[in-house]
Protein backbone atom coordinates (compact mmCIF):
# COMPACT_ATOMS: atom_id res chain seq x y z
CA UNK A 1 0.00 0.00 0.00
CA UNK A 2 0.75 3.44 -0.35
CA UNK A 3 -0.62 6.65 0.27
CA UNK A 4 -0.16 10.14 -0.94
CA UNK A 5 0.37 13.57 0.47
CA UNK A 6 -3.11 14.46 -1.15
CA UNK A 7 -4.66 11.59 1.12
CA UNK A 8 -4.96 8.88 -1.71
CA UNK A 9 -4.33 5.66 -0.85
CA UNK A 10 -2.93 2.83 -3.36
CA UNK A 11 -3.36 -0.84 -2.38
CA UNK A 12 -2.26 -3.49 -4.73
CA UNK A 13 -2.55 -7.39 -4.12
CA UNK A 14 -0.21 -10.05 -5.68
CA UNK A 15 -3.16 -10.81 -7.79
CA UNK A 16 -2.37 -8.31 -10.27
CA UNK A 17 -5.03 -6.15 -8.81
CA UNK A 18 -5.33 -2.69 -7.34
CA UNK A 19 -7.32 -0.02 -6.12
CA UNK A 20 -7.08 3.81 -5.61
CA UNK A 21 -9.09 5.06 -3.03
CA UNK A 22 -9.94 8.42 -1.98
CA UNK A 23 -9.25 8.34 2.05
CA UNK A 24 -11.42 10.91 3.36
CA UNK A 25 -14.69 10.31 1.23
CA UNK A 26 -13.88 6.79 1.80
CA UNK A 27 -14.55 6.11 -1.98
CA UNK A 28 -13.15 4.26 -4.80
CA UNK A 29 -12.10 6.21 -7.36
CA UNK A 30 -9.73 3.97 -9.79
CA UNK A 31 -8.18 0.61 -10.85
CA UNK A 32 -4.75 0.05 -11.20
CA UNK A 33 -5.56 -3.80 -12.99
CA UNK A 34 -2.84 -4.84 -15.17
CA UNK A 35 -3.40 -6.27 -18.97
CA UNK A 36 -1.69 -8.60 -19.32
CA UNK A 37 -1.52 -10.01 -15.50
CA UNK A 38 1.34 -9.44 -13.77
CA UNK A 39 2.35 -9.72 -10.33
CA UNK A 40 2.68 -6.13 -8.30
CA UNK A 41 5.83 -5.98 -6.03
CA UNK A 42 5.90 -2.05 -5.49
CA UNK A 43 4.06 0.80 -5.62
CA UNK A 44 4.89 4.69 -4.50
CA UNK A 45 3.18 8.30 -4.84
CA UNK A 46 5.19 10.87 -6.52
CA UNK A 47 5.93 13.80 -3.20
CA UNK A 48 2.96 16.00 -4.19
CA UNK A 49 0.66 13.17 -4.58
CA UNK A 50 -0.26 13.48 -8.18
CA UNK A 51 1.54 10.54 -9.89
CA UNK A 52 1.50 6.74 -8.93
CA UNK A 53 4.39 4.01 -9.90
CA UNK A 54 3.68 0.53 -10.07
CA UNK A 55 6.43 -1.82 -10.03
CA UNK A 56 5.80 -5.31 -11.69
CA UNK A 57 7.08 -8.61 -11.08
CA UNK A 58 7.46 -8.70 -15.27
CA UNK A 59 9.95 -5.93 -14.69
CA UNK A 60 7.32 -3.29 -16.06
CA UNK A 61 7.52 0.28 -14.31
CA UNK A 62 3.75 2.32 -15.07
CA UNK A 63 3.32 5.46 -14.18
CA UNK A 64 0.18 6.36 -13.72
CA UNK A 65 -2.64 9.94 -12.45
CA UNK A 66 -3.52 9.27 -8.78
CA UNK A 67 -6.80 11.16 -9.75
CA UNK A 68 -8.13 8.45 -11.62
CA UNK A 69 -5.79 6.03 -12.06
CA UNK A 70 -5.16 6.46 -15.90
CA UNK A 71 -2.17 5.28 -17.19
CA UNK A 72 0.37 7.88 -18.57
CA UNK A 73 3.86 5.42 -19.42
CA UNK A 74 5.18 2.26 -19.06
CA UNK A 75 8.94 1.64 -18.99
CA UNK A 76 9.89 -1.94 -19.29
CA UNK A 77 13.07 -2.90 -17.06
CA UNK A 78 15.45 -6.26 -17.19
CA UNK A 79 13.93 -7.96 -14.36
CA UNK A 80 11.05 -7.91 -11.50
CA UNK A 81 10.71 -4.97 -9.81
CA UNK A 82 10.81 -5.31 -6.39
CA UNK A 83 11.44 -2.26 -4.87
CA UNK A 84 10.23 2.21 -5.20
CA UNK A 85 11.06 5.02 -4.19
CA UNK A 86 10.97 8.93 -5.45
CA UNK A 87 13.06 11.41 -3.98
CA UNK A 88 12.27 14.54 -2.37
CA UNK A 89 10.74 17.44 -4.17
CA UNK A 90 11.61 20.86 -3.31
CA UNK A 91 14.37 22.19 -3.11
CA UNK A 92 15.98 19.51 -5.85
CA UNK A 93 15.91 20.55 -9.35
CA UNK A 94 15.90 17.10 -10.67
CA UNK A 95 13.40 14.01 -10.01
CA UNK A 96 14.41 11.04 -9.96
CA UNK A 97 12.71 7.53 -9.68
CA UNK A 98 14.86 4.46 -7.89
CA UNK A 99 13.51 0.96 -8.66
CA UNK A 100 15.14 -2.39 -7.31
CA UNK A 101 15.05 -5.85 -8.72
CA UNK A 102 15.61 -9.28 -7.50
CA UNK A 103 19.17 -9.58 -8.33
CA UNK A 104 20.58 -6.55 -6.67
CA UNK A 105 20.19 -4.22 -9.19
CA UNK A 106 19.11 -0.57 -8.75
CA UNK A 107 17.99 1.35 -11.58
CA UNK A 108 18.07 5.32 -11.12
CA UNK A 109 15.71 6.93 -14.00
CA UNK A 110 15.02 10.99 -14.40
CA UNK A 111 11.27 11.60 -13.80
CA UNK A 112 11.49 15.30 -14.74
CA UNK A 113 9.66 15.03 -17.71
CA UNK A 114 6.85 13.63 -15.43
CA UNK A 115 5.07 16.84 -14.53
CA UNK A 116 1.74 19.01 -14.70
CA UNK A 117 1.38 21.18 -17.35
CA UNK A 118 -1.80 23.53 -17.20
CA UNK A 119 -2.96 21.66 -13.94
CA UNK A 120 -3.04 18.39 -16.24
CA UNK A 121 -0.76 15.28 -15.59
CA UNK A 122 1.82 14.66 -18.59
CA UNK A 123 4.66 12.58 -19.44
CA UNK A 124 6.55 11.79 -22.37
CA UNK A 125 6.73 8.47 -23.75
CA UNK A 126 9.81 7.75 -22.11
CA UNK A 127 12.19 7.96 -19.36
CA UNK A 128 16.31 7.80 -20.20
CA UNK A 129 18.18 5.33 -17.71
CA UNK A 130 20.47 7.72 -15.97
CA UNK A 131 22.29 5.02 -13.92
CA UNK A 132 22.62 1.52 -13.05
CA UNK A 133 24.55 -0.67 -10.39
CA UNK A 134 24.56 -3.98 -8.22
CA UNK A 135 23.67 -2.49 -4.98
CA UNK A 136 23.04 -6.39 -3.16
CA UNK A 137 24.02 -9.98 -3.71
CA UNK A 138 20.26 -10.42 -4.28
CA UNK A 139 16.87 -8.74 -4.15
CA UNK A 140 16.66 -5.16 -3.16
CA UNK A 141 13.74 -4.79 -0.56
CA UNK A 142 13.91 -1.19 -0.07
CA UNK A 143 14.77 2.18 -1.35
CA UNK A 144 14.58 5.74 0.64
CA UNK A 145 16.47 9.24 -0.36
CA UNK A 146 17.77 11.56 1.80
CA UNK A 147 16.27 15.14 1.97
CA UNK A 148 18.14 16.48 -0.50
CA UNK A 149 18.15 13.99 -3.05
CA UNK A 150 22.13 13.25 -2.92
CA UNK A 151 21.93 9.78 -0.94
CA UNK A 152 19.85 6.51 -1.62
CA UNK A 153 19.89 4.17 1.42
CA UNK A 154 19.06 0.51 0.21
CA UNK A 155 18.02 -2.74 1.91
CA UNK A 156 18.65 -6.23 1.03
CA UNK A 157 17.97 -9.54 1.15
CA UNK A 158 21.63 -10.10 1.88
CA UNK A 159 20.91 -8.51 5.17
CA UNK A 160 22.47 -5.30 4.39
CA UNK A 161 21.52 -1.67 4.61
CA UNK A 162 23.99 0.52 2.45
CA UNK A 163 24.18 4.34 1.81
CA UNK A 164 25.06 5.40 -1.81
CA UNK A 165 26.23 8.81 -2.70
CA UNK A 166 24.53 10.49 -5.86
CA UNK A 167 25.79 13.50 -5.91
CA UNK A 168 28.71 12.55 -7.96
CA UNK A 169 28.82 11.22 -11.73
CA UNK A 170 29.72 7.56 -10.42
CA UNK A 171 27.88 6.16 -7.74
CA UNK A 172 30.04 5.52 -4.57
CA UNK A 173 28.97 3.54 -1.60
CA UNK A 174 29.95 5.47 1.42
CA UNK A 175 32.31 3.78 4.12
CA UNK A 176 31.18 1.06 6.25
CA UNK A 177 29.42 1.83 9.51
CA UNK A 178 28.13 -0.52 11.99
CA UNK A 179 23.98 0.33 13.35
CA UNK A 180 22.59 -2.01 15.62
CA UNK A 181 22.48 -5.43 14.23
CA UNK A 182 22.90 -3.75 10.66
CA UNK A 183 26.35 -3.31 8.85
CA UNK A 184 25.86 0.42 6.77
CA UNK A 185 28.28 -0.29 4.06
Amino acid sequence: IALSATGILAAVSRDGEGSLWDVEKQQRIGSLSLNPKSVFNAITFTPTGHFIAAGQENGILSFRRSADASLIMCQALPDAIQSLAFSPAAPNPSHWVAAGNRNGIVHLLPTDDIREENGVPSASARLQQARRWIAHDSRVYSLAFNASATRLLTAGEDGFLKVWSLDSPQINKIAPKVVGDFALI
